[in-house]
């Protein structure tokens, strides 16, 4: 079951499910692929967490103040990740993943995320390397 959905295609390029998530980086477009997925899925989370915020009340606003401030600084970091493929906007990105792993309970969203985090760090070091691909 599980060779099956590794050996499907991702839409519209020419990458298995395993080349495309688990493999190693081997080209620029690959990486660019990856770096554009992943700060795609972090823009959603930190609108995702804003969301969360508007509708959800809290008696401190110091609370909600801060996790308004984490969102926009995760939408702020994914879209200079989008933009300009920044090595910083990466390592950021997974040390404010990491903090949100080990200071929660352990869910799988969480690893997923994290997971995401250190592929766009290994992405942007491939795509930012002076050899040829």
């Amino acid at each position: 079951m599980f060779k099956k959905i590794l050996n499907k295609k991702v839409n519209k390029t020419n990458y298995t499910v395993k080349e495309y998530y688990f493999s190693k980086i081997k080209s620029k477009e690959l990486a660019t692929r990856s770096i554009k997925d992943i700060s795609i899925l972090f823009i959603g989370f930190g609108l995702f967490g804003l969301l969360m915020q508007y509708f959800s009340s809290y008696e401190d606003y110091e609370t909600y103040i801060i996790k308004l401030i984490i969102s926009v600084i995760f939408i702020i970091l994914a879209g200079i990740l989008f933009k300009w493929r920044s090595r910083l906007a990466a390592i950021l990105i997974l040390l404010m993943v990491f903090d949100v792993l080990i200071t929660t309970r352990f869910h799988v969203i969480n690893l997923i995320f994290f997971l995401a985090a250190i592929r766009s760090v290994q992405a942007t070091f491939k795509f930012h390397n002076k050899e040829e691909t």
